[in-house]
């Protein structure tokens, strides 16, 4: 089997003269990459497996020490330099790290190699371990083997349709899985990566024509900035021939917004938990489908991927060669029970009759339409309970954002309520800079509307404006942050 090294290897050499990264005015070509991340692999001390990699994706060294830890045939682990020292911290602690690119060092960093999972069960081992958020507290470490990953990049071609002559966003955090997507992919064609900078997340109209770029690839939230700034005008991207979704449920009319603003680019919304591998499911936007709930549904999964419901939670549930075989680094058994063996419907092909497959269940609820395939409805976690009804937070979102101001990015936040304060309810916030915060100024008027379109009880009790939506280091919404952020705003 070939190995990701070789996969690589293979086309830096084919490509050895074209440019492989840019950040800002700065480039290297294929054969500059790969002779920088020669070198520092040497760096890499013998018997090292995990090596930590601190460096933002605006940082050209941070590319080069991904690329070196394939090369060696480590794992690479990303640490953030901007998280909390605490986390870092912690997450080069879980890591057993044995070494570290990057100006910061760890005390708990050690030489010596002890036999992890991935040993017992025999190399190639993890190619990447992605830290997530932890019900406890404690960071989850994902471990994604390599096979994973070249299942993923087997996948996606047609998808992606990159090819040497394409120019490809970096739009995330190298520690969003979706990053693995943007490096790979393009690597693995001979494209151009062009990373984007601080500045470009603020004005990504200005840096898509700017650097005429071909793939765009974001979450929904960076998609919608555009949107906020009035700069998807018809035909205004007339180079794009992709333009990618994923991380977040994507809106229609946003979707849409974007197939005018590209008329040569297909529009696809992609789905995939990092536990299986940047994306699993896929759906190319159709313009004449009127999607349930206003949310692009997220399609079939491709290749030999198997996607189900759980009969009984409606639980969208996962397995197939994109699965991580080893669930997460070092977990608790109870941690570990998202991942199982599970017998799949009798609809689905399986190896053998009545054989278990590894699975992930991925928590979030989804429907089925033959036509168009799976459907978000929301994390299994998401439904709340409003004055004894039960309320699904993306449902109201939705009706929000068709009938009230229609197009528009809006938020709903769940607050304490003011009377009774033993009561919660729900907030619907707007940007400053959106159409939808001058509509929102008349509150009365914006009740009103709402309660022509959805229940009372799902009406929410205040409209509030903010300057700006926080986003995570993924570049999605924020939604504890920005529901601190309306409680600051409301104490004045």
């Amino acid at each position: 089997m070939t190995s990701l090294a070789q996969l690589l290897l293979e086309s830096f050499s084919h490509n050895s003269d074209r440019t492989a990264l840019e950040i800002g005015a700065a480039s290297w070509s294929y054969d500059e990459l790969r002779s920088q991340a020669e070198q520092e692999a040497q760096k890499i001390p013998c018997g090292s497996r995990r090596v930590g990699v601190v460096a933002g994706r605006g940082e050209p060294m941070a590319y080069v020490w991904i690329l070196a830890c394939v090369l060696k045939g480590c794992t690479y682990v990303p640490i953030n330099p901007e998280w909390p020292l605490e986390r870092r911290e912690a997450v080069a602690e879980l890591a057993r790290l044995h070494h570290v690119f990057g100006s910061e060092q760890f005390s708990c960093v050690s030489r010596t190699e002890e036999c992890g999972e991935e040993e017992r069960v025999g190399r190639p081992g993890p190619a990447y371990i992605l830290f997530t958020s932890g019900s406890t507290g404690v960071p989850k470490g994902v471990c994604v083997a390599e096979r994973n990953v070249l299942a993923y990049l087997s996948n996606v071609q047609e998808v992606a349709g990159v090819s040497a002559e394409s120019r490809c966003t970096q739009s995330f955090e190298l520690t969003f899985d979706l990053s693995v997507h943007d490096l790979f992919v393009a690597w693995q064609a001979g494209a151009c990566l062009v990373a984007m900078e601080a500045a470009d997340l603020l004005f990504p109209a200005a840096f898509l024509q700017r650097k005429g770029i071909t793939h765009w690839f974001s979450v929904p939230t960076l998609g919608a900035q555009v949107q906020r700034l009035g700069q998807l005008t018809e035909g205004a991207f007339p180079l794009l021939q992709r333009v990618l979704f994923c991380g977040e449920a994507l809106p229609q009319a946003l979707a849409a917004a974007w197939s005018s603003a590209a008329p040569h680019a297909e529009v696809y919304n992609l789905y995939g938990p990092t536990e299986a591998t940047i994306a699993i499911l896929f759906h190319r936007f159709d313009l004449s489908v009127d999607y349930p709930r206003g949310i692009v549904a997220i399609g079939f999964p491709w290749g030999n991927e198997r996607a189900w419901q759980d009969p009984l939670s409606g639980e969208l549930i996962l397995s197939g060669d994109q699965v991580a075989p080893w669930g997460y680094w070092n977990a608790s058994a109870e941690q570990q029970q998202t991942f199982a063996l599970r017998l799949p419907p009798s609809s689905l092909p399986t190896q053998e009759k009545d054989s278990k497959v590894w699975s992930y269940n991925t928590g979030d609820r989804v429907s089925f339409d033959s036509s168009f395939g799976f459907l978000f409805i929301g994390r299994s976690d998401s439904q709340v309970k409003v004055h004894g009804h039960r309320i699904e937070i993306s449902e109201v979102e939705h009706l929000l954002r068709r009938y009230v101001v229609p197009d528009h990015e809006v938020h709903v936040i769940l607050l304490p309520g003011k009377s009774p304060p033993t009561t919660t309810e729900l907030v619907a916030v707007a940007c400053a800079d959106s159409a939808a915060a001058g509509v929102f100024e008349e509150t009365r008027k914006m009740e009103e509307m709402a309660r022509a379109h959805m229940p009372h009880y799902m009406v929410p009790s205040r409209f509030v404006v903010v300057p700006q939506f926080p986003t995570n280091t993924s570049g999605k919404i924020d939604r504890r942050a920005l529901t601190k952020q309306v409680e600051q705003y409301e104490r004045g």
